[in-house]
């Protein structure tokens, strides 16, 4: 028994040293984790997914205006009057007669719907699809933003840890050597490469913190990261990607959206001069006891057509119009800014393409300091090449290995 016992206490140490072990191991970050952590944290594109559900209820509240509306009122009224009176119309404007009653009961059975308003509500619906359709096109764009942040983090982290692995080989191989042959000269270099080296983690750490906050985790997590910088590369012209922007670029695309809504608020103006024919039905039932006794009905068709409203209908229309050029303007502007943004991305693009092409054909130097310094100079070379082709997958809207060369 005692046996027993020792065995299952040695068992619940075990696991709970391993328990306590998990904890405390770094959580190893990859690219593709990177993206997933800061897609799925971000509180701005949380924000928009937001506006999106907001977008879809009025798409549906819109909706509503073809169906009739239909209302059952009940009233239990007690009265002293020296003449009949008509009740607020928030009591449903409920008519009692004169005369002093200790209860008087009515029910109503109402439905109301809009046969004809010149295009109203079908405007008001694809109003508000539009609006719906503009609210995706604003969390695309975040997201894109988004990606092109956590890509640029991640690639300026891996490149600082890649030049921490460079120093520390460095400096082991130096110790070795030290460890055979003291040398002045390389106990100098030594030195000279631990304080650069401190100096590269203390940015190391600082850029940890604003990566974590960019892929929005907790800021004291304790994390590595895992990766390469990829090798391939590809030609790009700058017409095919300036055509690619222009489609894929949702800060265009959404323009689009708001110069269609621009249009239909022109057109729910517009509908504002035609007649409307409405139509309505009513069951009442009244009396002093139940049962009601009393009933009444009547159906009735509204025929309204608008004369005059001193102008407000026709300057709204004169401002629509307005907003519709306003617009126009606008989209111009921003096709040119996108143009300029896909040039500029292409010409760092290339410029870092030529230089990453140069220095890995390289031939590698036999000098430890040499040999650092070669694999840093390639580091920096990679990185801003990496970091060239996320700012032009940003400025074209679309990732480089989805477009055909």
């Amino acid at each position: 028994m005692k046996i027993n016992k020792t065995l299952i206490l040695s068992l619940f140490v075990s696991v709970f040293s391993l328990s306590l072990c998990s904890a405390d191991a770094e959580r190893v970050l990859t690219f593709q984790d990177s993206i997933n952590f800061g897609l799925k944290n971000s509180q701005e594109l949380l924000a928009l997914n937001e506006d999106i559900e907001v977008a879809r209820l009025r798409v549906d509240e819109a909706r509503s205006n073809i169906f009739p509306r239909i209302d059952l009122n009940f009233n239990a009224s007690q009265f002293d009057n020296q003449f009949p009176t008509v009740l607020a119309p928030s009591f449903n404007s409920l008519y009692l007669p004169g005369g002093k009653n200790d209860q008087y009961y009515s029910a109503k059975a109402t439905m109301w719907q809009y046969l004809y308003a010149g295009g109203r509500y079908s405007t008001t619906l694809d109003l508000a699809k539009a609006n719906l359709a503009q609210c995706v096109g604003q969390y695309e764009a975040e997201k894109v933003k988004a990606l092109k942040e956590i890509k640029i983090s991640f690639i300026e982290l891996l490149a600082a840890n890649k030049k921490i692995a460079a120093y520390e080989t460095a400096l082991n191989e130096i110790n070795n050597k030290l460890s055979k042959h003291y040398s002045s000269d390389m106990a100098n270099l030594k030195d000279k490469l631990s304080r650069e080296l401190l100096n590269i983690k203390h940015e190391y750490e600082k850029s940890k913190i604003a990566y974590l906050k960019t892929i929005g985790v907790e800021l004291d997590t304790t994390f590595d990261i895992s990766g390469d910088f990829e090798s391939s590369s590809a030609d790009y012209d700058v017409n095919k990607c300036i055509a690619l922007a222009y489609q894929f670029r949702p800060e265009l695309n959404q323009k689009q959206f708001q110069e269609k809504i621009d249009a239909l608020r022109l057109n729910l103006s517009l509908t504002e001069r035609f007649p409307t024919i409405s139509l309505g039905a009513n069951y009442e039932w009244g009396g002093y006891q139940f049962p009601l006794d009393n009933d009444n009905w009547n159906a009735t068709i509204n025929f309204n057509l608008p004369i005059f409203d001193g102008w407000a209908a026709w300057s709204r229309i004169v401002q629509r119009k307005h907003q519709i050029r306003q617009g126009k303007i606008r989209r111009a502007q921003i096709e040119d800014e996108v143009e300029l943004e896909v040039r500029d991305a292409l010409i760092d693009y290339k410029f870092w393409k030529s230089e990453y092409e140069k220095v890995i054909v390289q031939s590698e130097p036999k000098q430890i300091e040499a040999v650092l310094l070669s694999n840093v100079y390639l580091i920096d070379i990679s990185c801003s090449f990496q970091k060239s082709k996320a700012m032009l997958e940003w400025a074209i809207g679309k990732p480089l290995d989805q477009i055909s060369k």
